[in-house]
């Protein structure tokens, strides 16, 4: 993608979210978007080219910086806190998309909650059980495939199986987390973090946090001593949610696969 186009998208995706405001406090060739007077996202031209430079956790940083060519350290700011991207093949419009959210959030998240946007948040958060399979296929835009009526059925029936469903308050299904409680014989019961999506429109709201925290709950109540879970790790704002609720990043482990049994 071309410098021009990731400043364009990142500066109309940074005017979407609440009490976001633009200035130029650096010059007119320089567009500043602040949320609560605290900047996440400048726009600019560093040696004539269009470039982004955007808030983001260090390890993040780290791992784009490794992935991308044309993501560096933040050009004159905080180079652990900032990066900056300017036009390359690897950039995506969903990598510019998922990082400028990122940013905003990251900042959002330092504010007093006094001082944070209000937003529209979820009105219900359910277990659903293992008689209402036809939920979770009713909200089948929510998981990677189309859910089954017998592939829904199998996994509520299963003991230590749980799914939480987040509602909006017109009652449509916004998010989920599902959770297996695992046991071995030499250690204590623990949480398993299967899956967590949020429709898209629903993201950045504290949804993803909801749904975690329902699930912890749920651990606990079921005498678990521990949860866990993997991703990617150029998922930054996967990984920033689960830091942000005091979970650990272990970045010397590895995902083991067999597709074929």
């Amino acid at each position: 993608m071309e410098g021009q186009r990731i400043q364009s998208l990142a500066m109309r995706i940074a005017l979407e979210f609440p009490e976001v405001t633009q200035t130029n406090p650096f010059g007119p060739d320089s567009e500043v978007f602040k949320v609560a007077d605290k900047m996440f996202l400048l726009a600019s031209d560093v040696n004539a080219e269009p470039v982004i430079t955007l808030k983001c956790e260090p390890e993040y940083a780290t791992a784009l910086r490794q992935e991308h060519e044309s993501i560096v350290p933040g050009y004159h700011l905080n180079k652990r806190h900032w990066i900056t991207i300017a036009g390359g093949a690897s950039i995506t419009d969903d990598l510019v998309q998922d990082l400028v959210i990122n940013a905003y959030e990251l900042v959002v998240e330092s504010l007093p909650k006094k001082k944070r946007p209000a937003r529209a948040t979820v009105h219900d958060l359910r277990i659903v059980t293992a008689d209402d399979p036809a939920t979770l296929v009713a909200n089948s835009a929510l998981f990677d495939h189309q859910v089954s009526a017998e592939g829904a059925a199998d996994f509520l029936s299963r003991p230590g199986h749980i799914l939480f469903l987040a509602l909006s308050p017109d009652g449509e299904g916004v998010g989920f987390v599902s959770g297996v409680e695992m046991r071995h014989p030499d250690k204590q019961p623990e949480m398993f973090v299967y899956e967590l999506g949020v429709d898209k429109d629903w993201r950045r709201r504290g949804v993803a946090k909801a749904l975690l925290g329902a699930l912890r709950g749920e651990a606990r109540s079921r005498g678990c001593t521990g949860m866990w879970t993997g991703t990617e790790a150029a998922n930054g704002p996967a990984i920033a949610t689960y830091q942000s609720m005091g979970a650990t990043v272990d970045t010397a482990s590895v995902f083991i696969t067999w597709d074929k049994l």
